[in-house]
């Protein structure tokens, strides 16, 4: 990214209220403890390490999209938090 970094963009985005909710998946070649401790304390939603090998990305990306689309459990809405009362029933 011309004159900027993926840390910026991670700052800038966090700092938008409307953007508060949108999950962020850092993919970097960086390996650096430093560097994934940094993007979380910044608000990044996940840290992925991006594999030399084409047969290797292409394993990454089967994973990632059945944890995001099949595993992973997203909020309803983009708005600010509901604090609901689980349901009760009497018997």
């Amino acid at each position: 990214m011309p004159d900027t970094d993926g840390f910026e963009v991670l700052q800038l985005l966090r700092s938008e209220p409307e953007l508060k909710r949108l999950l962020v998946v850092v993919l970097t070649s960086s390996t650096l403890q430093a560097d994934v401790d940094r993007a979380y304390e910044l608000g990044a939603n996940s840290y992925l390490v991006k594999p030399v090998g084409f047969d290797e990305m292409l394993h990454l990306v089967k994973r990632f999209e059945i944890y995001w689309s099949e595993i992973n459990r997203t909020p309803t809405t983009s708005g600010p938090l509901k604090t609901e009362r689980p349901e009760t029933s009497l018997v």
